[in-house]
């Protein structure tokens, strides 16, 4: 199987069928969308038999709530294709995603990643009670290194990943804005995704290791906020509401002063130390 899309969601039902039918309504049959049910109790269920008749779909269903992090290694794990997407339950695939990544894919013949810009959607009251929603074009302001479509050469990625221990990110860190081979995530030292961000986590884990990794400047989905997932919390400054929703606690020696989404980046980028001391 060529890809898999992987759904963790959690009390997502008012946003679910959107997202799903971006998805399942392509005519593209190699690929497979494996939804983690974290323990939902909201319509998720009634929306899932909804399109049960669809063979591309599958259903993982967690009896008790788990972190984040947890919830996205149960839809990883469950889940057989060759390159892996992750989406958000307020996100949505734009028309012929699958098969232009085909045809990138077959230009530069399998590389490790695919990474490409977005838009992005607020939906009302993501922050604060403004009921207004938003969107942007583009998702994200790559600088002028990025204008073209290429390859990026292993030096230019490891002067990426150095920049992040400078808290300045050059590529985004959204796991929906990049295209994984299964393979390369399974070289990952300690695991593709760990907390607290395991995005972040595992796109930099990738960008030190891989091979091949290709950079397209088109918008190919939709990056989507709403109350109910974490940019929520991050915007809104809910501090500790935006912990608890990524089931994590911040708290170590040698804090950074300021806000905790700080000391969470500066907790992954400890981890990516650790984990590997002969590139870093």
């Amino acid at each position: 199987m060529k890809f898999s899309v992987l759904l963790p969601t959690r009390n997502g039902g008012k946003y679910l069928k959107n997202c799903i039918t971006s998805i399942l309504g392509e005519p593209y049959q190699d690929m497979e969308l494996v939804v983690s049910d974290n323990a939902n109790t909201d319509d998720t269920a009634g929306i899932l038999k909804s399109f049960s008749n669809d063979s591309r779909l599958k259903v993982v269903r967690l009896t008790n709530p788990v972190a984040v992090t947890e919830n996205w290694n149960s839809a990883l794990s469950a889940s057989k294709g060759d390159y892996i997407l992750m989406m958000g339950d307020d996100d949505s695939l734009l028309p012929s995603y699958f098969k232009r990544m085909e045809e990138i894919l077959k230009k530069y013949n399998n590389p490790d990643c695919v990474t490409y810009n977005a838009y992005s959607y607020m939906a009302p009251y993501s922050i604060g009670q403004d009921k207004q929603s938003y969107y942007k074009d583009p998702f994200y302001s790559f600088g002028g290194e990025f204008a073209e479509e290429k390859l990026i050469p292993e030096q230019e990625r490891f002067q990426i990943v150095r920049d992040m221990f400078r808290f300045n990110n050059r590529i985004p860190l959204n796991m929906q804005t990049t295209l994984m081979l299964r393979s390369a995530m399974n070289q990952i030292r300690g695991g593709a995704f760990q907390p607290p961000f395991p995005d972040h986590y595992a796109i930099n884990s990738l960008l030190l290791t891989v091979k091949s990794w290709v950079f397209v400047p088109e918008k190919l989905l939709v990056v989507g906020v709403s109350s109910k997932s974490f940019g929520h919390f991050a915007y809104d400054n809910q501090q500790e509401e935006g912990k608890r929703y990524l089931g994590i606690n911040p708290d170590f020696k040698g804090q950074l002063p300021g806000a905790d989404m700080n000391n969470c980046m500066h907790m992954w980028l400890a981890l990516l130390k650790a984990n590997y001391p002969d590139l870093l």
